[in-house]
Order: structure tokens, then sequence, then C-alpha cells
């Protein structure tokens, strides 16, 4: 999940899931947390994101950490079911438009190839699809057979949706593109409103992003998802083309048939961070737990790669997660040490 931020269709959505459950499961989430897909900071912190998760219905909140979450669709997916492999699931929820298993199978097992995939998804393949069925299409291309699907249907909106409808469920869309009405209070749950940071200007870092933009060229870095440097190259050509002092400018000028909006803000995270595709590792090596029913216990303890806090771990990833919170920190004028906290336990489980 992104719940960027949590609203009532996040509320459906997890309440559709707790009525699959038997009294012996447990619902394990993935969020992503600091950085949300899009190449975005998330408008409410992980630890608020957390206790949402746990107050419905969530034994177990885990980080997608934001380098993994920085991603498009394919390996956004890829990373979030490596995580929840590790606990040996038996059963998968996403959200679905169409509600329609089978087509979005025959889709993944024929239709798309791998190569979509990598060089993005062509939309000639897809457009009748909406977004969370293009998701959906990357959990089951990366998903073991073994695993039991489930969809949980879209209701009321789309996921781009920009306007106003007549229901309770309102896009995340909308409500982030309004934050400054009180109004969408009623479309989020409880007191969720007064967490919300409505003003992050990203444009702070503008001077980091050009200075790390020269560092990356200078020493030859492979800044992850730059293609190589190619797109390094491009934005340093419209930088010095333009005078440009702001990154919606940037973005405007930057994205292309080939290079879409969410690519472009995801590439300029990444040299923000000089996050370098080599340093990555092939996989994961620890998982943060956020938070936990007492009914998750045992599910931590018989996991070795679990850890409560990042403090002090020797991973590319963790320092990167811990980097990017606290210029998060910085951007929403708090100081939460949000990586080092303990985890939120749910005490009664019911």
């Amino acid at each position: 999940m992104e719940i960027n931020p949590p609203h009532n269709g996040h509320s459906y959505f997890l309440n559709e899931i707790n009525k699959l459950k038997n009294k012996e499961d447990l619902l394990i989430v993935v969020c992503s947390t600091t950085v949300v897909q899009r190449g975005d900071f998330s408008i409410i912190n992980k630890y608020d994101k957390t206790q949402y998760l746990l107050d419905h219905g969530a034994d177990l909140v885990i980080e997608l950490p934001s380098i993994l979450a920085n991603q498009g669709g394919y390996y956004f997916a890829k990373s979030a079911l490596n995580l929840l492999k590790s606990f040996n699931i038996t059963d998968l929820c996403f959200g679905s438009e169409s509600n329609d298993l089978n087509k979005l199978q025959t889709l993944a097992n024929y239709k798309v190839s791998q190569y979509n995939f990598k060089n993005g998804l062509y939309k000639e393949e897809l457009l009748d699809l909406a977004s969370n069925d293009i998701l959906g299409i990357s959990y089951l291309k990366n998903i073991d057979d073994s695993i039991n699907i489930h969809l949980i249907k879209r209701i009321h909106n789309n996921y781009n949706d920009d306007f106003l409808n007549q229901s309770k469920i309102q896009s995340a869309t909308y409500i982030r593109n309004n934050l400054n009405d009180q109004n969408v209070c009623q479309f989020l749950d409880n007191d969720i409103y007064e967490k919300l940071y409505a003003n992050i200007d990203i444009d702070k870092l503008f001077s980091t992003f050009l200075i790390n933009l020269d560092f990356a060229l200078e020493n030859n870095l492979n800044i992850f998802l730059s293609e190589d440097k190619q797109l390094l190259y491009k934005l340093k050509k419209i930088l010095l083309k333009n005078h440009i002092d702001n990154f919606a400018d940037l973005i405007n000028l930057a994205q292309d048939k080939n290079n879409s909006r969410s690519k472009i803000k995801r590439l300029l995270l990444n040299i923000i961070f000089l996050i370098e595709t080599e340093k990555i590792p092939k996989q994961i090596n620890y998982i943060h737990v956020l938070g936990f029913s007492t009914k998750a216990i045992d599910l931590i303890k018989n996991n070795q790669k679990v850890v409560t806090s990042l403090k002090n771990l020797d991973d590319y990833i963790a320092k990167k997660e811990i980097l990017i919170s606290q210029v998060y920190n910085y951007l929403i004028n708090e100081n939460l040490n949000l990586d080092f906290h303990k985890p939120l336990i749910k005490e009664k489980y019911e």
C-alpha cells in the first residue's frame, strides 16, 4: 500500500480484506513511506501511516524502503513481493478497477512481455486498463503460483480523478490537490487531516540537486534510473539552455513520450540523494518493521532479517533511508527520528 494519504477508499479496501480473514490469519502490509512511487515525498509520515494500518486490522506493517518505492510499477511490485515472500505469505490482496483476475492473468502471462516492463508499458497494449490494474499485472508477473490472489474492486473513482464525485470516497489525487480545503476532512479517517503536511516545498532542494547533478557527471556516477547517465546529460543540457530555478519547470521541459513526468521526478530524487545503480544490493538484506499486533510476535521472531530500527545497520539502502528521512524532517520542519523509533504495538487483537 501507499496510502498517501489514508482516506475512506483505503478504509474500505482494508475492511474488505478483513472480511476474507480467518481467525488464525495474519494481515501483513508492506507500505511505501517517506518517498512514494510517483517520485514525491509523502504528505503523511511513516508512523502515522503505521498507526492507521494497525487501527484498521493490520497485524504487521513493514516498510518498503524509499529507494525501492521510487520506481516504476514492475520493480515497485517486485520489491514489495520480495519482502512479503520472506514471511511465506499464502494470499495476496490488491486493488483493481476491473476486478477481472482472468483478464489480468492473461495479460501478465501472454500479452505483456518482460521487454515491455523494462522499457515502459506500451499504452496500446493496456489502453483499457486503469492504474491499479496495471500495477496488478506487475504483481502477477512476480507472484508464485502457490499464492492465492484476491482482488478488491476499486469503487466510486479512478486513481487519477481530480474532480469531486458524489460519494464519501474520493481519489487520493483529488485529496492531495485540495489539502488546503478543510472540506476534504469528510473523505479522511478520524484525525488524519491534522497529520498531513500540506506544503512540502521540494524546491528547497533545488540547489542541492544542481550541485549533485554536476558531481554525478564530473565523477561519472551511474545514478539509478538515469538510463546509464543519458538522462543526466539531458537534464544538464536543458539547464544550460534555459534559466530554471524550480523543479516544475525542469520536469515540464524534460518529460517526453519516452520519459513520463513520474519517471523524471523519480530520477530527480535519485540525483538529490546520489543513489548509484551499482551500489544497490540485488536483494534487500533487512526488513524494517514499523508496527505489529501481539498476534504477530512469533512471526517476527522467526525471521532473521527483521529489524525494528535502522540504527547501526551497515547497509546501503538503510543508510540512504536515514538520509532521506533527515531531509524529509527538514522539509516538514519537524524532528521525528522515525528510523530509530521503537515499532508501534497493537496490544489487543480482536
